[in-house]
């Protein structure tokens, strides 16, 4: 089937257009769906994925939490500086 230049089909191919018409929707409707099974195949993909990532954070979660219930994840505190008392001339605070 020949289009004219502004994408319409020329009045010289209306009869094999129109016996060609049903295979073409045919034609189409299958590539559609192959499309639509596509997205779907990858959309599902990609939800597990998610899934597994979201799983793999719980599982570090959990893991962090028994770390810290069996006092292994205290974090200490700030380490005191003494900035009251003067230095001696070797650097360590005087009168220690």
């Amino acid at each position: 089937m020949s289009t004219s230049e502004d994408g319409w089909a020329s009045s010289a191919d209306d009869a094999s257009s129109d016996s060609e018409q049903p295979t073409e929707q045919a034609r189409l409707s299958n590539r559609l769906e192959e499309l639509f099974h596509s997205i779907q195949t990858t959309l599902f993909a990609q939800e597990m994925a998610a899934q597994q990532q979201l799983q793999s954070i719980a599982d570090v979660w959990a893991a962090t939490d028994r770390y810290r219930v069996a006092g292994h994840g205290q974090i200490p505190g700030p380490i005191p500086v003494e900035r009251d008392r003067p230095l001696a001339s070797d650097g360590e605070p005087a009168g220690s």
